[in-house]
C-alpha cells in the first residue's frame, strides 16, 4: 500500500492481512506476554523485512533473550504477498517467458 497505517488512505485496509508494526512500540505490545526464546516466527515480506528483524531483536533484547537464539524466517513471496492483498496479478504479467 505505501502509506503509514495512520494515514486517511490506509483507513480500513491496516489488520486485513496481518498486524500493524510500524513502530518499535507496536512491536513490543504485538509480542508482549510471548517469550521469544521460546517460538519461532515466519513473516512473509519484502522489503521492510530487515527493520522488522531489527525491531524484534530488538524486542528479544528487551525480554532478556540472546538473538543467537531466536529462530525466525522471512519469506519473498511475490504472488502470496500480493494475493494476500487483494491484488490480482496476471499470469502473463508474473511470469517470464
Amino acid at each position: 500500500m505505501g502509506y503509514d497505517s495512520d494515514h486517511s488512505l490506509a483507513e480500513g485496509e491496516v489488520g486485513k492481512c496481518g498486524c500493524r508494526h510500524q513502530f518499535l512500540g507496536d512491536m513490543e505490545a504485538l509480542f508482549d506476554q510471548i517469550p521469544l526464546g521460546g517460538v519461532s516466527i515466519v513473516v512473509t515480506i519484502n522489503s521492510p523485512a530487515a527493520i522488522l528483524w531489527a525491531m524484534y531483536l530488538a524486542v528479544a533484547e528487551k525480554q532478556g533473550v540472546d538473538g543467537a537464539v531466536l529462530v525466525h524466517a522471512a519469506e519473498r513471496h511475490f504472488e502470496g504477498i500480493h494475493r494476500a492483498e487483494g491484488i490480482h496479478l496476471p499470469a502473463q504479467a508474473s511470469m517470464r517467458s
